[in-house]
């Protein structure tokens, strides 16, 4: 009976940590960024169409495209052009 009442209070714990909210990271995204979708792409072509890749830590950096952006996990969104400060 113990053994029960153990596996269901476990049960319990696991399925209530799988339905807590992550954090929404489109929510921080400066106006005219895209977020970045899940999963992140694993592989990516290697066109040039440069992106504005804004990063966690409130900075910004210019990539290849949208795909090599949302690739890199500390991007959480992207907008169509390089980034102001910098060429690439």
């Amino acid at each position: 009976m113990n053994r029960l009442l153990f596996v269901g209070l476990a049960l319990l714990g696991l399925l209530t940590a799988c339905g807590e909210q992550q954090p929404d990271s489109a929510a921080a995204l400066p106006a005219g960024f895209e977020p970045c979708a899940e999963p992140r792409p694993e592989v990516c072509t290697l066109h040039y169409q440069p992106v504005c890749g804004y990063l966690s830590a409130a900075s910004a950096k210019t990539y290849s495209n949208a795909c090599s952006a949302c690739a890199d996990t500390a991007v959480l969104g992207w907008k169509a052009e390089a980034c102001a400060d910098q060429a690439g």
